[in-house]
């Protein structure tokens, strides 16, 4: 039912869906009032969804990220690249520690969805820790196709160079040797 209010945009609920994401008795329809309040895409609904999307313990932290990228406000650009550079990185979990593997897990899922909403918001501010990302991950991130996809968005002529560096190397290289193979 929720859901079905983002259909309505000419009546524009925010503020009351807004008063129910804070609401903690609220709680088992946040993931739905999240939704909806991306859809609807009004810009209001960015403090709020602010709130839940720069917690790295928030239960609903992606969703809110992802609503804030189908929102679009570049306004949300500057606290979304705090929060993700402040992001703690996790020690490697030792055999046995579930709880730092689930941490982690937590952490990298929240890294992988932030980038593309970075580049969604145009976020010129990304670039250079966008940038350093090619040139420091490991092949084989799936971060990586993130960080070349936020940095193409951008449209930043700077990232030109590295992105061509790192489409050279690793896994990437064989793909395009291949493609270069067939159009000529």
């Amino acid at each position: 039912a929720i859901g079905g209010v983002s259909n309505f945009r000419a009546a524009r609920p925010v503020g009351k869906l807004r008063a129910m994401l804070r609401n903690p008795r609220q709680a088992a329809f946040h993931t739905q009032l999240i939704q909806t309040l991306g859809a609807i895409g009004d810009k209001g609904a960015v403090p709020a969804l602010l709130e839940a999307a720069t917690d790295f313990k928030h239960p609903h932290v992606v969703e809110a990220i992802k609503a804030i990228g189908r929102i679009g406000d570049p306004s949300a650009c500057a606290p979304l690249l705090a929060f993700y550079n402040s992001l703690p990185t996790p020690p490697p979990a030792q055999r046995g520690q579930t709880a730092e593997i689930e941490q982690a897990k937590a952490l990298g899922w929240i890294r992988y969805n932030t980038l593309p909403v970075l580049g969604q918001l145009r976020c010129k501010q990304a670039v250079s820790m966008l940038i350093e990302l090619l040139r420091t991950t490991p092949k084989g991130e799936a971060l990586v196709d993130h960080a070349i996809d936020a940095l193409g968005q951008i449209g930043d002529a700077s990232a030109v160079e590295p992105i061509m560096d790192r489409l050279r190397k690793g896994p990437y290289r064989t793909k395009m040797e291949r493609h270069v193979n067939y159009t000529t």
